[in-house]
């Protein structure tokens, strides 16, 4: 069996990825890990709640938000009758994502990149390129 980690952003690009991985696997032997990585909740988010339980308020919106991110996803491996999972991690994108691959000993990663060309990625750098670095397994990038 084939263990696919896709990364949902809820980007078209990355569903673009997620019908990438559909086209390359067989469906009959293959298993898919969608995770989204949400970044840290940080205090200044908290502080400026008006509620007292602020910090369970934030985090349940936190949470609510990356489920949203992977319903479309979720619904399309559903339809297309994919063995799957959806994952929620907490962390920077990058890092997280390598680091899940390793863990759920996927076979490769399939991330959708944003196009925004080899210049701006240098300078600003990208979680795709990222990924591909830091990554123990093989990285699809899908434009």
């Amino acid at each position: 069996m084939n263990t696919i980690l896709v990364a949902i952003d809820g980007s078209d690009n990355a569903m673009r990825a997620l019908d990438e991985a559909l086209k390359v696997f067989s469906k009959d032997s293959l298993h898919i890990h969608l995770l989204t990585v949400a970044e840290e909740i940080h205090m200044n988010e908290v502080l400026f709640k008006d509620t007292p339980s602020g910090m369970n308020q934030v985090q349940e919106e936190h949470k609510a938000a990356c489920l949203k991110l992977l319903e479309p996803a979720k619904r399309k491996l559903e339809q297309a009758s994919v063995s799957h999972d959806t994952h929620i991690e907490i962390g920077q994108p990058a890092q997280t994502i390598a680091e899940f691959a390793t863990t759920y000993h996927c076979s490769m990663i399939v991330v959708g990149t944003s196009g925004a060309g080899a210049i701006r990625s240098i300078v600003v750098g990208s979680v795709a390129n990222k990924v591909v670095h830091l990554s123990k397994v093989p990285v699809l990038l899908v434009k």
